[in-house]
């Protein structure tokens, strides 16, 4: 047997023998570039997949070799190569990536706030698509790509939708088993609150945040479903105390709600991945 991640805590599992392991390894690599940095060195990739230097260079070496990335001779930093990006170019320009970015798009204009479609990874918020919206005061959502879970809109919807057999409170936990990283007054703290707040996020069918993550943030967010029924990701608004006072978020909710509906997610892109996606493999 080989051993791949397992797919809600990023732990080691057991999985098909048939698993190839290097290629599993190289999706790692380019998944370091999937967090808006532009290049990174070998150095720094290899640290943040784990893999020995070794390793990392003679798969960084076969990527540039298909064009996959490219390595700029002067500073010797890897970026995405050519085919990566007419890969990527080609699934944003696809019918229903466009369309899922259109609505987006929209729903930022007619709100003028930071919108964010995500699902997600090795226990954060991980964002897909964004619109900057306006007038917020708050940063394009797509520059902060990873969140946490408990302490978030969209981490809340992406947590109280996962899996009901108890397990959803462990993966809002972050550190030690059993704790919950505080990052304001209001961050809710213990495992026992957390499940209270996932299960009214499900009773109103939509998550609220309310200077949990930031002092001056606000933000609401809703299920989105593939076309199974399944929730895959969560699409959210923030803005601050200001832009978004506490008696505007029930019509935000219900906003959220038909913009959902109108998404166009084909589980191709969520393949057996309800509410979020595996973690890289572990060398």
């Amino acid at each position: 047997m080989t051993a791949s991640p397992d797919l809600d805590t990023g732990r080691v599992a057991r999985t098909d023998p048939n698993t190839v392991q290097s290629v599993l390894r190289a999706a790692s690599l380019l998944d370091c570039f999937a967090d808006g940095q532009r290049d990174r060195t070998l150095t720094e990739l290899a640290a943040a997949t784990g893999l020995t230097t070794s390793t990392a260079y003679r798969l960084l070496r076969t990527l540039t070799q298909a064009g996959l990335l490219w390595r700029e001779p002067q500073s010797e930093r890897y970026l995405p190569g050519p085919a990566l990006l007419r890969l990527a170019r080609s699934v944003l320009d696809g019918g229903d990536v466009a369309s899922t970015r259109e609505v987006v798009e929209s729903l930022g204009v007619r709100t003028g706030l930071p919108v964010t479609l995500a699902v997600r990874v090795d226990g954060e918020v991980a964002a897909v698509l964004g619109a900057a919206g306006d007038g917020s005061g708050l940063p394009d959502p797509r520059a902060s790509p990873r969140l946490p879970l408990h302490a978030t809109a969209l981490g809340k919807v992406l947590l109280a939708y996962a899996a009901p057999d108890g397990g959803r409170v462990a993966d809002g936990t972050a550190g030690a088993p059993g704790s919950l990283s505080r990052f304001t007054d209001a961050t809710i703290d213990s495992a026992e609150d957390l499940a209270a707040e996932l299960d009214r996020t499900v009773a109103r069918a939509y998550a609220l945040e309310d200077v949990e993550y930031q002092p001056d943030r606000r933000g609401v967010a809703v299920p989105v479903r593939g076309d199974d029924g399944r929730v895959v990701a969560a699409l959210g608004v923030v803005g601050t105390t200001r832009s978004l006072p506490l008696d505007a978020l029930p019509r935000l909710g219900l906003e959220l709600a038909a913009a959902a509906g109108a998404l166009s997610l084909p589980l191709s892109l969520f393949p057996g991945r309800p509410a979020g996606f595996a973690s890289p493999p572990t060398p």
